[in-house]
């Protein structure tokens, strides 16, 4: 994987040479006005996960690569720039990536993912023009890539992405997104402790329930912390960041820090997209949304969500089970913290270049880490709950705990859409 040479002349790419490009497998994106091409091998490493490059294929990443990557890291991606493209007064008119509608390019040939994919809103990030019925032999057609009717304004959406990035560039010279370690995290850390500290003596003194709220306390505010790592927005290092995170997420609350990650940078680049946002997708449980009320394929799970008799009776009392069943929720992130670590752990992987090189070296240690964490956070909650002596007060116990943490659970969803969806079912 070879970086171009920055002191060449970048050919000048037409968008259907673009188009015809992408249709041959490459990943190509554009970031101010060049066009990136992503080597297939980096995909499965990036540090971000796989789909947060895969759904930019085809449209302009200038804004989203510059919240996510440092100056460093910024200036290493352009070093990947194979032409450039003219950016009009309309920006650059955007295709259609191909994971938006059900198709991945792997081994050399375009694979179906999406079994279950319809023309429209179910699927695509942007409507097509294309047909939306995939064939396995042939793959995306040139007018799938095509952008269909969108009621967005190009131009006022240029002139949005230009204002903002004034906006950025302002913030960043006054200094706002430097941390005040002692004055900013100071009281945090300090509220973390207090917390940690009236769980240990009331556990002491074996008053359980006010052990067991003050503990999910302790979960509930250090979520903050560890949000504000995920996004580096700590020390700005990603190292650092994901190893305090690491501290706090796995090793105090036994969440990985990497599904967080991986799940919530999807959520930021396809806010609320029923088929691309994990963060809203809990079918049969909730739909906040009319999309849910159909089979649709999920492109983060590689799933297709079936609208099932399950899904017909459990959403028409989604408003009533809302807060029972977000009361429960952190077990539900403890399967899918432990599956995400099995489905990317790198000791297993076939390429073996994956094990060498500083990012691949620190993804291996990070990952690692989390492992250790997640095994250490099994043993001491597993020990808190067999020293309380009694399976009634330990199952008590677990519950309060979790309970108390569920209100992160619960404001990160609109609870006024689980009740107006049921009038549709």
């Amino acid at each position: 994987m070879g970086p171009s040479k920055a002191a060449r002349t970048l050919p000048l790419v037409t968008r259907d040479e673009f188009a015809q490009r992408v249709l041959q497998g490459e990943n190509l994106f554009v970031r101010h006005g060049k066009v990136i091409r992503v080597p297939a091998s980096w995909i499965s490493k990036h540090p971000g996960g796989s789909l947060a490059i895969l759904h930019f294929v085809g449209r302009d990443a200038s804004d989203e690569t510059d919240a996510y990557h440092d100056d460093d890291n910024s200036a290493l991606i352009d070093k990947y720039a194979v032409g450039q493209v003219k950016i009009g007064n309309e920006g650059w008119e955007p295709l259609v990536p191909p994971v938006a509608l059900g198709w991945m390019y792997q081994d050399g040939r375009w694979v179906k993912t999406a079994t279950a994919l319809r023309q429209g809103s179910e699927i695509m990030l942007l409507p097509s023009k294309g047909t939306g019925t995939p064939s396995a032999e042939t793959g995306p057609t040139r007018a799938d890539l095509e952008p269909g009717p969108c009621p967005l304004n190009r131009r006022e959406q240029h002139q949005q992405s230009l204002a903002y990035a004034k906006l950025h560039e302002k913030v960043k010279k006054a200094g706002f997104y430097q941390c005040r370690y002692l004055g900013g995290y100071g009281p945090e850390v300090a509220r973390y402790l207090l917390f940690a500290t009236l769980s240990y003596v009331a556990y002491q003194y074996q008053w359980y329930i006010p052990s067991a709220f003050f503990l999910g306390l302790v979960w509930h505010q250090l979520t903050f912390t560890a949000h504000d790592l995920g996004h580096m927005g700590v020390t700005h290092n990603w190292f650092l960041d994901r190893l305090i995170a690491i501290g706090i997420a796995d090793f105090c609350g036994g969440l990985s820090i990497g599904w967080w990650v991986d799940n919530h940078n999807i959520h930021h680049l396809v806010t609320n997209h029923p088929s691309h946002d994990p963060d809203i997708e809990h079918i049969p449980f909730f739909a906040i949304s009319t999309h849910f009320l159909r089979s649709l394929h999920s492109s983060y799970y590689n799933i297709t969500m079936p609208f099932d008799w399950a899904s017909k009776v459990f959403l028409t009392v989604q408003d009533k089970l809302f807060y029972v069943v977000m009361s429960l929720a952190r077990f539900n992130l403890y399967a899918l913290s432990f599956g995400f670590l099995w489905r990317s752990r790198p000791f297993w992987n076939n390429d073996k270049s994956f094990l060498r090189g500083t990012t691949a070296n620190r993804w291996r240690f990070a990952w690692t880490a989390e492992v250790i964490g997640l095994s250490f956070y099994a043993m001491w909650y597993i020990g808190v709950l067999r020293g309380i002596g009694s399976w009634k007060m330990a199952l008590l116990y677990a519950y309060i705990s979790h309970v108390t943490a569920s209100p992160l659970h619960v404001q990160v969803w609109p609870v006024f859409l689980c009740s107006t969806l049921t009038e549709h079912l």
